[in-house]
């Protein structure tokens, strides 16, 4: 690890930095209300990203590249410099890599609280790596040859040996043979998705069937929703319509189809989420004289039990 590698590292940073800037300029937020009418709904967010595309989507894997790129020298670095601030460094990586990918909820329009973690990070990170500056020029313990050469790295404050040149140049190679393994690995993993997806989804009749000759069965609540959702949305569909064909007082009318709007319009719901609005349903839907025999058994097998 020599010292013009670690001061190339540090001045790629302002590229990385005018990226994320740039990202965020065009990644757009989309206001999608949860509740209608009297329903409010409490711990929920408004607000979403909207899944880059064209040119934002360009800058967020250009970001990407080159954001991976400089965090796997400098990791490298910190592991043979300053072991012990590695951790920190992961952790700070794992925050970017959130909020670069926007797995972060947002809660409003406004997007430069995730721009200003993702540079303050960065920029904590850029700090370790330059304080690996004065640490590689430390002498030996007395007692021990220090070897250099144009192939060798001096040693650390740690008293132990840098790696060899060579030997990091293999380092890299590898890394960007297992970078070739994982995309080939990640397109294996879509198309079996897509084959998957042609067999046919799980409905709730040949899951219970299925639980019935097996036992119980461990489902997460992600592939939980995924199963119901369909099967979901056609049957408030047939509410909605049973609805317009019913003498219901008319703020009961309109609670009932702003809950039933809001479950249709979000596509892929969190399971607590979704247990309120289908329980607030079935409330109105009862009051209301509906017929939800089939909606009772949807709500059943995503854990809603009756009051």
């Amino acid at each position: 690890m020599n010292k013009k590698q670690i001061e190339d590292l540090l001045k790629k940073v302002p590229e990385i930095e005018e990226l994320a800037k740039a990202f965020f300029q065009k990644v757009q937020v989309k206001y999608s209300p949860t509740g209608g009418g009297s329903v409010v709904v409490i711990g929920f967010s408004d607000y979403s990203w909207v899944e880059p595309s064209g040119d934002t989507l360009n800058t967020q894997l250009e970001l990407i590249d080159k954001y991976e790129d400089w965090y796997s020298q400098t990791s490298q670095i910190i592991s043979n410099i300053m072991p012990s601030r590695k951790p920190d460094l992961v952790d700070l990586y794992e925050k970017n890599k959130d909020i670069i990918e926007l797995k972060e909820q947002i809660w409003s329009q406004d997007k430069s609280k995730f721009e200003n973690n993702l540079l303050r990070n960065l920029g904590k990170q850029k700090s370790m790596l330059s304080s690996t500056l004065s640490m590689i020029n430390i002498k030996p313990k007395e007692g021990k040859e220090e070897k250099k050469g144009d192939n060798n790295i001096e040693s650390n404050n740690y008293g132990q040996p840098g790696l060899d040149i060579s030997m990091y140049v293999d380092l890299k190679s590898q890394m960007t043979i297992l970078s070739q393994q994982y995309s080939r690995i990640e397109s294996d993993i879509k198309d079996l998705a897509q084959k998957i997806e042609g067999i046919g989804r799980i409905t709730i009749n040949n899951l219970n069937q299925n639980t019935a000759k097996t036992g119980n069965i461990s489902i997460s609540n992600e592939n939980l929703v995924k199963w119901v959702k369909p099967d979901l949305d056609d049957e408030l569909k047939k509410l909605k319509e049973e609805l317009q064909s019913k003498d219901v007082e008319g703020s009961d009318k309109e609670i009932i189809e702003d809950l039933i709007e809001t479950v249709l319009k979000e596509k892929n719901p969190k399971l607590e989420w979704l247990k309120d609005k289908i329980s607030k349903i079935k409330y109105w839907g009862n009051k209301a004289g509906l017929l939800i025999g089939r909606l009772k058994e949807l709500a059943d097998a995503i854990g809603i039990t009756e009051n």
